[in-house]
């Protein structure tokens, strides 16, 4: 199989246009695949195959918001110094008045337990 074709089977389409990985993830809330023979961060890999390497120097930003999301019309390479400065502005508000990412009422993974559910029906 494929790299493009196990990545597309690990997310689905969120109503928000996110693409929200359902593969692996790391203990820090991000996706992960093997990619040549090594774990490889799913929103890094999703961004090179649609356009391209990313400087060493600089790592993804999501616009977005939602650290699970894979689109990579959603993903920015900035510097880290830059995805620190916007970290507090792009998060997703939830009904909590915080970004979805942080919020300690059970917002964080919400899309992530949609998913679950919609599962185990099958």
């Amino acid at each position: 199989m494929s790299l493009l074709e196990r990545f597309e089977s690990k997310y689905f389409v969120a109503p928000d246009g996110c693409w929200i990985w359902s593969g692996a993830v790391r203990s820090y809330r991000y996706g992960v695949i093997w990619h040549e023979g090594k774990l490889e961060a799913a929103h890094r890999v999703s961004y090179e195959m649609k356009f391209g390497a990313i400087p060493k120097e600089l790592v993804i930003d999501h616009l977005c918001g939602q650290t699970f999301c894979v689109n990579p019309f959603h993903l920015e390479p900035v510097t880290q110094g830059e995805n620190v400065r916007r970290g507090g502005t792009t998060n997703k508000i939830c009904p909590h008045g915080v970004g979805e990412t942080s919020c300690n009422e059970g917002c964080k993974n919400k899309y992530m337990r949609e998913w679950r559910a919609t599962r185990k029906g099958k």
